[in-house]
């Protein structure tokens, strides 16, 4: 019997900002934000593609907590098929995988798989962050 091996995207961290992209997700840049701005702030990343399912579905959700939570997170969203290089530094495997960090860069959680905007906001008050 063949075995087949697994494969596994990876990606590394770069900022997104809303505006254009998969979706209405936006342009990338890889410089982090001024100081006083998002640069004290937590950052929920989302790694997805625009051919999957589960990850057009969270688009409409990030653009809510974009919105809704500016000033308490930041949300960024980065295209593994744009950025497979990051995809396998962040050792992406699967799509949509959430990854929560906080306000220096340190991860703090991290899902595989679709995330509704109240689990996305349950996992942010169980990591202690105060909505």
């Amino acid at each position: 019997m063949r075995r087949l091996r697994p494969v596994a995207l990876t990606v590394s961290v770069v900022l997104v900002v809303w505006g254009c992209g998969r979706g209405d997700v936006g342009s990338l840049t890889t410089e982090r934000p001024a100081a006083g701005s998002e640069a004290s702030l937590p950052r929920l990343v989302e790694f997805g593609a625009t051919w999957c399912p589960p990850c057009k579905q969270t688009v409409p959700i990030l653009k809510e907590l974009t919105n809704e939570y500016a000033g308490t997170f930041v949300v960024e969203s980065i295209d593994v098929d744009e950025h497979r290089d990051l995809a396998r530094k962040e050792g992406i495997e699967g799509i949509p995988t959430f990854v929560f960090y906080d306000a220096d860069g340190r991860e703090l959680h991290r899902q595989v798989g679709f995330m509704s905007k109240s689990r996305i906001l349950d996992t942010w008050r169980e990591l202690g962050l105060s909505l």
